[in-house]
């Protein structure tokens, strides 16, 4: 069923799949049928438009989403906000490769490596560019609105906040992100956040030789 819906005033055209499972229950001695419906929603967007949140192609926009940091329209290595950029190993500026190397991170002396010598995001961009934190993370999407969209086949993450936006895109269904602190003191893991198909958002820990992008953070 093919229908129209109004998301953040925008209106957009959507798909809706109904799947419905019959579970029989018993009450009062009669039987009664509990129909479970599971919507599954695949909302596509303009890329045109998603291009259009930034005043110029002069990237990266530092945005302020009301979160108490500015967040960067785009990823480190992308050359517009739907571009993945490349992926990284934690706390190096090595670009991965799709390979695991022996890098585990020991070389870094440091539980939170934002703004570091071991940061990406100030080594590549500069000035106050910084990773963010998991606590950062976590304010992204506790204080602003939301919403998970598909550009082609791929998942992207679109966050309203204070009249302004910012996208998180993705890559082979999946966006993988990497934060600025290790897993507790634990040397060969590192906080990651990301989305799918499925999941607005989840987060835990990866192995530091394993490959995410990098959406900078700076201060106010």
């Amino acid at each position: 069923m093919r229908v129209l819906f109004n998301v953040y005033k925008e209106t957009i055209a959507y798909e809706k799949y109904f799947f419905i499972i019959l579970k029989p229950t018993q009450t009062m001695k009669h039987f009664f049928y509990l129909a479970l419906i599971f919507i599954s929603v695949n909302i596509t967007v303009d890329a045109q438009d998603l291009r259009n949140i930034c005043p110029d192609r002069n990237h990266p926009h530092a945005i302020d989403l009301g979160t108490g940091v500015l967040w960067a329209c785009c990823n480190v290595g992308a050359s517009d906000p739907l571009d993945y950029g490349d992926t990284y190993e934690w706390g190096t500026t090595r670009v991965w490769r799709n390979y695991r190397t022996q890098y585990i991170a020991e070389n870094v002396t440091i539980n939170n490596i934002s703004g570091s010598e071991y940061d990406v995001a100030r080594m590549k961009w500069g000035g106050k560019w910084r990773m963010p934190t998991i606590d950062e993370v976590e304010k992204l999407y506790d204080r602003v609105t939301s919403g998970r969209y598909t550009w082609g086949s791929d998942p992207v993450l679109i966050f309203k906040g204070n009249g302004k936006q910012i996208v998180l895109p993705s890559e082979n269904e999946e966006g993988n992100y990497w934060s600025s602190q290790r897993y507790s003191s634990d040397k060969e893991n590192a906080f990651y956040f990301g989305f799918d198909i499925w999941h607005n958002y989840y987060h835990g820990k990866k192995s530091c030789n394993d490959g995410c992008v990098i959406r900078p953070v700076r201060d106010k």
